[in-house]
């Protein structure tokens, strides 16, 4: 763990799992450290965006959420190794947890989201010179078929036919089914290496 983090884990380590207290150690650590961090957060996690750094942490939200989807996303990643579609998937790991019960883990950090991207001239003009069968019908069943797959980015969804196939794409259909994966907007897909990957898979169950 480099310095920072371990100033973090130590804040951290001061604070019961209640979402008021993590809350506000983590604005607290984000006004110490505005250069270097960027913290965010959800309905079901926080996140802690290292600037200098290839990775993030997330953090569960413990009294909103009737369950740790962090761990929800975990059991997600396995079953994607199941249907071979874990290579869009960010992989995510438990990191460390305090003394007073706060989880902590750990995810690789993406190059930038779906809607980053639509203002993002690298990403469109990458994209431009792919020849992407956006408005091909074999994108529009591929979404229909996905849980809430309404919401995913047929763009995005074409660049993962180029790229996998329709093999793929079927099983990664089945996948979002059984898995209940109906969180796909814009903000939990994105890019990494210029290649469609997912961020949150955790799916939403209110």
């Amino acid at each position: 763990m480099n310095a920072l983090i371990d100033e973090l884990i130590s804040a951290l380590e001061n604070c019961e799992a209640t979402d008021d207290e993590i809350s506000d150690c983590l604005d607290g650590f984000a006004d110490s450290h505005r250069r270097d961090i960027i913290i965010t957060s959800g309905e079901t996690r926080y996140a802690v965006i290292f600037k200098y750094n290839n990775f993030v942490l997330k953090i569960p939200r413990y009294e909103y959420c009737k369950e740790d989807y962090c761990q929800a996303e975990i059991r997600a990643y396995e079953s994607a190794k199941k249907f071979r579609v874990e290579r869009i998937l960010l992989p995510i790991e438990l990191y460390y947890t305090t003394t007073t019960g706060i989880s902590i883990y750990k995810q690789p950090k993406y190059s930038f989201s779906t809607s980053d991207g639509e203002y993002n001239l690298g990403y469109d003009g990458y994209l431009n010179h792919r020849n992407i069968p956006t408005r091909c019908p074999i994108v529009r069943k591929i979404t229909d078929e996905c849980r809430d797959g309404d919401r995913i980015s047929r763009r995005w969804m074409a660049r993962v036919l180029q790229l996998y196939g329709k093999k793929f794409c079927r099983s990664f259909e089945a996948w979002t089914m059984e898995n209940n994966v109906n969180d796909l907007h814009n903000s939990n897909t994105g890019w990494l290496d210029n290649k469609p990957i997912i961020l949150d898979y955790a799916g939403y169950r209110g």
